[in-house]
């Protein structure tokens, strides 16, 4: 995931199931996504370490489940 562009990146819970993103780089942290809501990667402060990506995930136990992961231009 490249910031170069000046964009966001969130991830959108599309059910009603719990679901956390979480993001490691230099330190981990996570955020729980509510149903039918979005978290922005940003918004959780993990930055990536040297010149390492920064890995990001969604967990959640409900195998039926759905979620989006996308790149946006900007904040609406």
């Amino acid at each position: 995931m490249s910031k170069s562009g000046g964009g966001s990146v969130a991830v959108e819970n599309r059910s009603g199931a719990k679901m956390t993103v979480y993001c490691a780089g230099v330190d981990r942290k996570e955020r729980s996504v509510p149903a039918g809501g979005r978290v922005f990667v940003e918004d959780l402060g993990v930055r990536a370490s040297g010149g390492s990506p920064l890995f990001c995930g969604v967990v959640t136990s409900d195998s039926t489940a759905s979620w989006n992961v996308t790149a946006l231009g900007g904040r609406a």
